[in-house]
Parts: structure tokens; C-alpha cells; sequence
């Protein structure tokens, strides 16, 4: 068995309520926000400087998940939970722009 015969042998089906992200790009999605939500006390303790790694991660992370939901047709429960780091770095930036200090 080749590399991609083992990816589409354990690939579930398309009907069902899965967990665990199937596709490759849920999962770096997944990743990258998880990373990005631990990166949040480098956010406390250097300011902007630390948020910028941070909200970047989040945003690529909430991205991947965006994309395998839409193009790859990923419907795992932690694909769709991958969103809420985007929501969260969407908010913030409405919230800075629309309600300066």
C-alpha cells in the first residue's frame, strides 16, 4: 500500500458526525489555532509584539479550517471548533478599529 491508498482507506465516510478532522488541512488548521490560543500569555507579558505571532497563527489556523470546510468538505466537530480562533481575531480587530481608545 502506497502513502495515499493508506489516506483513502482510513478516510471515514462523508455521512456521520466524526471528531477528528479526516483531511490533512483541518488538521494544520486545528494545529495553528491551538498554538496561536497558547502563544496568548507571550500577548501579556511583550504587548503587540507578542499578539503579532499570535494573531497570526490564530488567523491562519481558523483560515485551513475555513478552506477544508468549504472546499474539502470536512464536517468533524473539531474542524468547525478550528473557527472560533478566526472569530476571535476578527472580533478583536472590529472592536480596535470600530471602537478606537
Amino acid at each position: 500500500m502506497t502513502m495515499h491508498d493508506t489516506e483513502t482507506a482510513t478516510h471515514p465516510p462523508a455521512t456521520g458526525l466524526r471528531w477528528v478532522p479526516a483531511t490533512r488541512l483541518a488538521r494544520w488548521g486545528l494545529g495553528l489555532g491551538v498554538l496561536g490560543l497558547l502563544l496568548m500569555p507571550a500577548w501579556m507579558l511583550f504587548g503587540p509584539v507578542g499578539a503579532f505571532p499570535q494573531l497570526i497563527l490564530m488567523a491562519a489556523g481558523g483560515v485551513c479550517c475555513l478552506l477544508a470546510i468549504i472546499r474539502q468538505r470536512e464536517r468533524a466537530v473539531l474542524a468547525f471548533v478550528g473557527l472560533l480562533p478566526l472569530l476571535l481575531v476578527v472580533v478583536t480587530f472590529v472592536g480596535e478599529f470600530a471602537l478606537p481608545h
